[in-house]
């Protein structure tokens, strides 16, 4: 019976966590550091510089990851690629990047909205 219990409770946080994830793009009070976006709902991304890059949701809103270090090439390549989590989130502090044409990876860090 505390099996069952037990996992009832962790299928009960993963649901509670996928939601928060899911959502966080819409919260004022979100940690920078721990919110994702959904991949989806990227319209587009833009290169600002080396350190910090632009997404813009299809809902309008546009968050800025400024990344853990300095990306070197990243501004003058203007492209990179990412694989997103399982669920399909690009997570603060938890996503690697990788710059088009000279294979650089870099981590993302915190979000902003901008």
């Amino acid at each position: 019976m505390k099996i069952r219990k037990l996992g009832v409770a962790l299928v009960a946080a993963a649901m509670t966590l996928g939601t928060a994830s899911a959502f966080a793009q819409d919260t004022k009070d979100s940690d920078p550091n721990r919110m994702c976006l959904r991949s989806t709902d990227i319209r587009s991304s833009h290169v600002v510089d080396d350190q910090n890059i632009q997404f813009e949701m299809r809902n309008g809103q546009k968050w800025t990851n400024k990344l853990t270090d300095k990306c070197v090439g990243l501004y003058i390549n203007d492209g990179f690629s990412y694989n997103g989590s399982p669920n399909g989130d690009i997570c603060a502090n938890l996503q690697a990047i990788k710059v088009l044409h000279s294979g650089n990876v870099c981590l993302l860090g915190s979000f902003h909205k901008s």
